[in-house]
């Protein structure tokens, strides 16, 4: 009878040995799992996306481009640089704004280039209910919380780009700009901050500039932006920045996801900077 009870116990311990074993396996592979999820999270975190707000910070419908309004919520959503608009005015006066008139959020038909900076000073916008920003009111504002994406605006002079100049060195924000905009304002802030420029372009340039990637950066719509020339740029060294704008998807209706494709895409390939509408943000950290 002992021999038999005996026996029967080892049967039953080697039989619950599986059991034991599965769930042993599970308590050693939990803070594993755990940690791979954390630090999952922590390297996406780490990536640090650098998002430019597109025309003068958050619009959306619910502040003029270029405004203080905009501006100050694209400090609020921690964005690290804006895209500003900048024109000439008839007295030869920087301020930003991107339509040539004055119809959307002001009301007012005439040219900017037919304006003094006193009669713009007295549109009132909507929404808002402020006048347009100098270029200097704007740099004032970003000094020490945002960097700028320069998109000046044909026609202008070339003491326009002089002016523009003389503001960025007043505040200490020149070495940090990106500069795009018109082909004389490119020409004119070449070497003193960073141009950016198409792939084709840039290589053309390339084959006789060493320093390419430390003059220029490659910016094109996000949507054409393909592995040839992410693949280059690589290796290059040079600067990818996308931008991801509403107005480069022709269908509203699938916008959203066309947009979140492509930065996703990109994403993928390693890029870190995008010129955004802020619609676009929420794919981001």
């Amino acid at each position: 009878m002992v021999c038999s009870w005996a026996l029967q116990k080892q049967t039953e311990k080697v039989n619950q040995q599986p059991k034991f074993m599965f769930i042993k396996t599970i308590f050693l592979l939990i803070p594993l799992l755990v940690h791979s999820a954390i630090n999952f999270s922590v390297q996406d975190h780490e990536k640090n996306y650098k998002l430019i707000a597109h025309r003068g910070g958050v619009v959306e419908d619910k502040h003029a481009e270029n405004s203080i309004e905009a501006l100050q919520e694209a400090m609020k959503r921690n964005y690290w640089m804006i895209e500003v608009d900048i024109r000439e005015t008839k007295d030869g006066i920087a301020i930003t704004q991107h339509d040539g008139d004055f119809k959307r959020f002001y009301n007012h038909d005439r040219k900017v280039g037919e304006m003094t900076l006193s009669e713009i000073k007295k549109l009132r916008s909507s929404p808002g209910n402020a006048s347009p920003l100098t270029f200097e009111e704007l740099v004032k504002m970003c000094k020490g919380n945002l960097h700028l994406m320069l998109d000046t605006k044909e026609p202008h002079s070339e003491q326009f780009c002089q002016q523009i100049e003389s503001v960025l060195v007043k505040y200490d924000m020149l070495s940090n700009c990106y500069v795009i905009g018109s082909a004389m304002s490119r020409k004119y802030f070449l070497g003193k901050a960073k141009v950016g420029n198409t792939y084709e372009n840039l290589k053309a340039i390339g084959s006789n500039d060493k320093e390419t990637g430390n003059r220029y950066f490659l910016f094109e719509h996000g949507n054409v932006l393909n592995d040839e020339k992410l693949l280059w740029a690589k290796k290059n060294d040079v600067t990818v920045v996308p931008s991801i704008n509403k107005f480069h998807y022709r269908d509203q209706s699938t916008m959203m996801d066309s947009a979140r494709l492509d930065i996703v895409r990109l994403k993928k390939a390693g890029v870190q900077e995008f010129q955004i509408d802020s619609e676009f943000d929420r794919w981001f950290n």
